[in-house]
């Protein structure tokens, strides 16, 4: 799954060499940090073996500099985008063993982690009704709280910078 955190439309300055290297150091490697920091802490309660592993690209798409976080990792999408509902039915058993009651870590609309609870009463089913998973929207959160902040950096480096030296 790719999530597209900024993007701008860049006009002919932007293709000077020094231009773009300053745009970089000065905007898109402090905003990877900002971006790291943020998925971070979506994950912080996360076992480590389980967090989500993401690979960071910056770089330029149609005349546009793109800051994107990419993974591939399944259980991330699952919380990100939530699931649909679905039934579960027992293959290699005779019946389904499970918890229920449980808390889970993350909070749809939120990009913090925290604690959660495993289940504490056991049920054993032959087939069973998942709800799915609501989904937590935390890359389209990310984004939508760094873009101002974003706008922000962007608006000071094109007012203070010196296209002349």
């Amino acid at each position: 799954m790719a999530t597209k955190i900024a993007e701008f439309i860049e006009p002919k300055e932007f293709f000077e060499q020094r231009f773009r290297k300053d745009f970089e150091r000065r905007i898109l490697f402090p905003m990877r940090k900002r971006i790291e920091k943020y998925y971070d802490a979506a994950f912080s309660t996360w076992e480590p073996e389980n967090r989500p592993v993401f690979d960071v690209y910056i770089g330029m798409e149609n005349d546009s500099y793109i800051l994107r976080m990419d993974t591939e990792d399944t259980p991330f999408v699952w919380v990100d985008l939530g699931t649909e509902g679905h039934f579960i039915e027992a293959r290699n058993a005779p019946m389904l063993k499970f918890k229920v009651g449980g808390m889970p870590k993350t909070m749809p609309g939120r990009i913090v982690s925290r604690k959660g609870m495993p289940g504490t009463q056991w049920k054993s089913k032959f087939r069973v009704w998942h709800p799915g998973i609501e989904a937590r929207n935390i890359s389209e959160n990310i984004a939508r709280t760094l873009d101002k902040e974003f706008q922000a950096r962007l608006n000071t480096f094109l007012a203070n910078y010196d296209y002349f030296t």
